[in-house]
């Protein structure tokens, strides 16, 4: 019985020095690690979707070792100093809690972010639009658009006439209501329209606009080259487009 007593005793001294000899290694490890060998990182502060707008609430910070974050990442990741280059701006992907912040993350921000950005020779103008003349809500900032007018002219006899006609062509929309962020996700659509005009051009447009005009805008595929004229239609040139037609059913 005594020997076994002691047995158990040598037993749990010896887990006990093992225990002791692991914490002192570690003490003396933790000692000896320099400061410098962990770096502070960026990191998301919670799950955020794909397509999010990112604030300020969506950062914080986390500690890691420096040679194996600098493997990892290879640079890629946010600094502390570019903080400001990521808010409003759209995520590319989900971003996991505490995950560290790179680049790929977000959607590359252009001047229009920041606000509309336009030469002096051009002017801001809004205009409003229904779901249907804004392109059924599929328009965005830095987009172009042709903009078709229909309204009443009068001839040189004094007599009026029905026309529809491309008005301005390759016009630049600045923003979609207060929205300037290409990025910007539109769930509810958006009421008005400002776009990018020479001051003349404008007055052209007010003035239709005041004449009782109604207009569409056509939205324009990227790299396309404004055809030269306004294309006009009036009602007579549709009827004799479909005249032979029309004579053949009688």
């Amino acid at each position: 019985m005594t020997n076994k007593l002691a047995l158990i005793v040598a037993v749990i001294l010896g887990v006990l020095s093992v225990i002791g000899i692991n914490a002192y290694v570690d003490k003396v490890r933790d000692s000896m690690r320099s400061p410098e060998d962990e770096l502070t990182y960026l990191v998301a502060a919670r799950d955020v979707e794909e397509g999010e707008v990112f604030t300020a609430n969506d950062i914080k910070t986390a500690s890691f070792r420096r040679e194996t974050i600098d493997d990892a990442l290879r640079g890629s990741h946010i600094k502390d100093r570019e903080r400001q280059s990521i808010l409003g701006a759209r995520t590319r992907a989900k971003i996991r809690e505490g995950q560290i912040l790179q680049t790929h993350h977000f959607h590359r921000r252009t001047q229009l972010d920041s606000g509309p950005k336009f030469g002096k020779e051009h002017r801001a103008i809004t205009i409003p639009v229904s779901r249907t003349i804004g392109v059924g809500g599929m328009l965005k900032p830095g987009d172009y658009i042709d903009l078709v007018v229909s309204l009443e002219l009068t001839d040189d006899r004094g007599q009026p006439f029905p026309t529809t006609l491309t008005l301005f062509k390759s016009v630049m929309i600045l923003a979609t209501d207060t929205n300037t962020d290409p990025h910007a996700v539109t769930r509810v659509g958006y009421q008005t329209l400002t776009l990018r005009l020479t001051p003349p051009e404008c007055n052209t447009l007010l003035h239709c606009l005041n004449q009782g005009a109604s207009f569409h805008c056509l939205l324009v595929q990227e790299g396309t080259s404004p055809r030269p004229g306004y294309d006009p239609v009036t009602t007579d040139q549709i009827y004799r487009e479909v005249k032979a037609d029309l004579n053949r059913r009688k």
